[in-house]
Formats: structure tokens, C-alpha cells, sequence
């Protein structure tokens, strides 16, 4: 057993060319499928090139699209195929094109697919065909990443759906990892009125998203665009919830990043609303919390500044005498007004 096997090892090592009628055989074979890569990455290899499209059209296309091995042949051949054989692969996967995007291996080579069709009416094919899937498939593992590609690779007119499907289910896109991702990059590929639906709908949710783990940095990308009006939109969203959202791990880095962001204003009213619950010297001897009176401390000013401080200093005393000491927060407030020893 073992000296047949170390033969057909070397029957493989020894098979470095690529003979007609074994492009399929190979494309499905780690080893083969590497050497077909190569040999197609050669120069002057339009022979080869003419040799795999008569091996695999029409009746291995889907089989190559979905296989483990033949993926990786797709995507290096489709790229050197005649416009003609690219319509004759992309019309054999219509009927399968959805399947083949939630595929491990197929979403690969659906996105080189895409990438690589040119005709106005196969991308407006796309759209048709993906734009019941767009939620679903931006929250697949594999799917999203061929809305992913739609988004960099097709003119806008035929990627208008994904912006108008997002939209419309922004909540669950947002708060999905992958969704997440696909979200990023409408935001960064959509035109000026798909951006500005988008970021209002963003902080229409700033709630339920400042407290999610993928949610709460779609909420910052919104308040780094400096918009008055959404951070305006978003200020109200968490309005009577700021400290709660302050002991979170997620929502307090979007309270952090409003009254980093914001107007002085936006600091004024949160503090008043952290004070008016008596919360000031909890909120610094949370593990999240103290970041945000941290924060809050550099923002206020004035009335408000002693606000919050006559507000933190009958709390000093115990949170001096904790257990380990005064935390790294507190021990920053205390040296900067250290007055508040004295009141305490």
C-alpha cells in the first residue's frame, strides 16, 4: 500500500502539463487545480485558455462554480474568457446564481462573475436576481460578500436596489456582522442622496444600535460627519437613556463619542441628566462608565462643570477608601481639582 501510494505521488509531481479532455478531472483536484492556475497565469496561454472553456461549457460550469478546487479555476479563467463565453457561463448560472452566493466556494467565483460581466442587460440581470436576497444575503457569511462586491463593481444604476433594500431594513442589517460590512460599504459607495437617507436612518435607530456590537460603530461613522442635524437626530434617540448607555460596553463608546463630537450644548444636557439621577459617582467606579464622566468632565464647562463635581464629591471618600484604592479616573479627577478631598 504505501509504495503504490508514493507512486501515484510521483505520477503527480511528474504530470506538469495539461493534456485535452482532463481540464475537468484536474480543476476538481488540489494539485491539478494549482497547475491549471499556473499554467493560465503563463504568458501566451490563450490555447489553454480556449482548451478549459471547450472542457467546461456548458456542462461543468456550475459544477467548477461550487467545487471546492474548481472555484479558484473560475476566477482565474473568467477574466481571460471572450465577452461571448463569459455570457455563455453567466447564463448557465442565472437559474443557480442565488445558491451559488450563499456557497463557501461559489460566492468566490460569483464575485469574479460579476466583476467581469460587462453587458447593460446581464448587470441589470444581477440586480433583478439578487434584489429579493439583499437582506438576507448581506447577513449570510458567504453572501454577503458578493452584495459586497455589486457595491464596488456594478455603474449605480444597477446597484440602486441594495442601497433602497438596506434602507429599508437598516435595523437588522446593522446589527449583523456581515450586514454590518455590507453597510460600511454603502456608505462609502453610495451617491449623495443614497448617503443622506442612509445616515438618517442610521440615527433614526441610535438607540437599539449604539448598544449592539456591530450597531454602535455604524452609529459613530455617523457623528464623524459632523452633521449638526444627525447628531442632532441621534442626541435625541438616546435622550433619557444616557446612563444606562453609559455602563454598556458598546453604547458607551457612542456616548463618549457624542460629547467628543458634539456641541457644548449636547455635554450641558447629559450632564444635567446623569446628575438628576444621582449617577455621577457610580458612572466613576464603573469599568465603563468612568470613561464617560471622564469625558464629560472635558467637555462641561462653567455652572455645569461644578454641577457635576459637587455631584461626585460625597462619593469621593468611599470610592477613595474601595477596595485597591481610587481607581486611575478618579485618581486623574482627584490631582486636577483636588479640592474635592477637602469637601468630601
Amino acid at each position: 500500500f504505501t509504495i503504490e501510494r508514493g507512486e501515484r505521488r510521483r505520477g503527480r509531481r511528474e504530470d506538469k502539463e495539461v493534456t485535452p479532455g482532463t481540464v475537468v478531472a484536474k480543476a476538481k483536484d488540489q494539485v491539478g487545480c494549482r497547475l491549471l492556475q499556473k499554467k493560465l497565469q503563463e504568458p501566451g496561454n490563450q490555447e489553454l485558455v480556449t482548451m478549459v472553456y471547450q472542457e467546461i461549457v456548458p456542462d461543468h460550469v456550475l459544477e467548477l462554480m461550487g467545487d471546492a478546487f474548481g472555484n479558484y479555476l473560475m476566477q482565474v479563467v473568467l477574466p481571460k474568457f471572450e465577452a461571448g463565453w463569459v455570457s455563455e457561463v453567466f447564463a448557465i448560472c442565472v437559474p443557480k446564481l442565488v445558491e451559488l452566493c450563499r456557497s463557501m466556494h461559489g460566492t468566490r467565483a460569483v464575485q469574479e462573475l460579476v466583476a467581469v460581466i460587462r453587458k447593460n442587460e446581464e448587470q441589470a440581470l444581477v440586480a433583478k436576481l439578487l434584489k429579493p436576497e439583499v437582506v438576507s444575503l448581506a447577513q449570510d457569511l458567504h453572501g454577503n460578500h458578493v452584495i459586497v462586491q455589486c457595491l464596488s463593481v456594478l455603474p449605480l444604476r444597477h446597484r440602486e436596489f441594495i442601497y433602497e433594500a438596506v434602507i429599508g431594513s437598516l435595523h437588522a442589517v446593522a446589527i449583523s456582522k456581515q450586514g454590518c460590512c455590507v453597510l460600511q460599504k454603502c456608505l462609502s459607495t453610495a451617491s449623495p442622496p443614497y448617503l443622506q437617507r442612509l445616515l438618517v436612518e442610521i440615527a433614526r435607530f441610535g438607540l437599539p444600535l449604539a448598544q449592539d456590537p456591530f450597531g454602535n460603530y455604524v452609529v459613530q461613522h455617523v457623528l464623524k460627519q459632523n452633521s449638526e442635524e444627525l447628531t442632532a437626530m441621534v442626541v435625541e434617540a438616546v435622550k433619557g437613556s444616557v446612563v444606562p448607555l453609559s455602563k454598556q460596553k458598546f453604547s458607551s463608546n457612542v456616548v463618549e463619542k457624542l460629547l467628543q463630537s458634539s456641541h457644548p450644548t449636547v455635554a450641558s444636557q447629559f450632564a444635567r441628566e446623569i446628575v438628576a439621577a444621582d449617577a455621577v459617582g457610580t458612572l466613576m467606579s464603573h469599568e465603563f462608565g468612568n470613561f464617560v464622566i471622564q469625558r464629560l468632565l472635558g467637555a462641561v464647562q462653567g455652572d455645569d462643570l461644578d454641577l457635576v463635581l459637587n455631584s461626585l464629591a460625597p462619593h469621593v471618600p468611599q470610592l477613595v477608601a474601595a477596595p485597591g484604592g481610587p481607581g486611575r479616573a478618579l485618581q486623574k479627577v482627584l490631582k486636577k481639582h483636588p479640592w474635592l478631598r477637602k469637601v468630601a
